[in-house]
């Protein structure tokens, strides 16, 4: 199934890889510049989340942008008054059990723990170091039926969305009890953002893509920007442009990655600001 780049279609039985836009033109929100038909898509994401289950899935190069776009998710969420639930895994917490799912279900366990059923409460209180028993193991299956009650309990008052930044540092027990979760929900208002490190769209590690219908999984590969977008993004970061021959240099040595442009933007910058023939241009040590 072919698919524009507007945003306007669903996805196949396979997940695509919608490619970033190489148009520039005026930002659709905030600082977000030259990402338009990846918002297109986020918004479609978060529009579809009020009739059930739908994930949004990104993916891109450190410093692509992809974090931005999930941000603009989390911003553009609570304009519509959704609940939100966010992480953003380091992997220096890979090891710690239940980490992530802590920082996730926070904004809402004194609200939606006394809602289940005791057993599945004290096992999500001892996975989460809420319970005095710092002893005890926590079953996992009980903790996982704990955090899907927590979700339908919040998710039948309003739409909620979980986002996930860097979702490949989250530790594994956490990713066990979602992937759970993911595989019960069925009509509740739960929408699921993870934005991963790599090239791959396809990335799945919630198992998103078996759980839900097709046309509720959307999934965005960011990718460089334009010229265009990125001369604005260098003259809105740094106060201001540079030559065009030196601008063209930037993009090349960057590869249209927006953080290693400001870097290298930066670097030369504190240079002079121009590249001098037969001279190259500096890159930073980090």
């Amino acid at each position: 199934m072919a698919l524009g780049l507007d945003g306007s279609a669903r996805f196949g039985p396979a997940i695509l890889r919608i490619l970033a836009s190489t148009d520039a033109g005026a930002p659709l929100a905030g600082d977000v510049i030259g990402r338009e038909s990846e918002l297109a898509i986020l918004h479609s994401f978060l529009g579809s989340i009020p009739t059930g289950p739908s994930a949004l899935l990104l993916s891109g190069d450190p410093g692509i942008g992809k974090t931005t776009v999930w941000k603009e998710g989390l911003a553009d969420a609570q304009l519509r008054r959704y609940r939100t639930l966010s992480c953003g895994p380091v992997e220096a917490e890979t090891r710690l059990s239940y980490a992530a799912l802590g920082d996730l279900l926070e904004p809402i366990l004194e609200e939606a723990l006394p809602t289940v059923p005791e057993p599945q409460r004290q096992a999500l209180e001892v996975a989460l170091l809420r319970s005095p028993r710092s002893g005890a193991r926590a079953d996992q299956r009980a903790v996982s039926l704990a955090v899907l009650g927590c979700l339908r309990s919040v998710a039948s008052t309003s739409p909620v969305v979980m986002a996930v930044d860097d979702i490949q540092w989250m530790d594994p027990p956490s990713v066990r009890v979602l992937q759970f979760v993911v595989r019960r929900l069925k009509d509740e208002q739960v929408g699921l953002m993870t934005a991963a490190r790599g090239a791959r769209a396809d990335d799945d590690p919630l198992g998103v893509v078996p759980a839900f219908a097709e046309d509720r999984v959307h999934a965005v590969n960011v990718g460089p920007l334009s010229l265009d977008a990125l001369e604005r993004v260098l003259r809105d970061k740094l106060g201001e442009g540079f030559p065009r021959t030196t601008f063209l240099s930037i993009y090349e040595m960057s590869g249209g990655n927006p953080f290693f442009a400001q870097e290298i933007g930066l670097a030369l910058l504190r240079r002079g600001g121009d590249v001098a023939a037969g001279v190259g241009l500096p890159i930073p040590d980090r």
